[in-house]
């Protein structure tokens, strides 16, 4: 499979971007992706241990949506 064919792969779909059926982008969205996706994995907040990295500099590499960065900050 070549870069491109992964590529446009994502592109048309990113992960876990079915995860709400509220408008793309809005807070109601972000709010019933994170919660599903917790609720699938929820190991993810005990491993990231967000609470943490409050106040750090931190890069998120292949996150599924920025809201996981915003957990580090809130």
């Amino acid at each position: 499979m070549s870069i491109e064919a992964v590529v446009e792969c994502w592109d048309r779909r990113p992960c876990n971007v079915r995860h709400s059926s509220k408008p793309l982008g809005t807070k109601e969205y972000f709010d019933e992706v994170e919660a599903r996706k917790y609720f699938v994995e929820p190991h993810i907040p005990i491993f990231a241990q967000f609470p943490q990295w409050k106040d750090k500099r931190v890069l998120e590499v292949g996150t599924y949506s920025t809201r996981k960065s915003t957990r580090c900050v809130s």
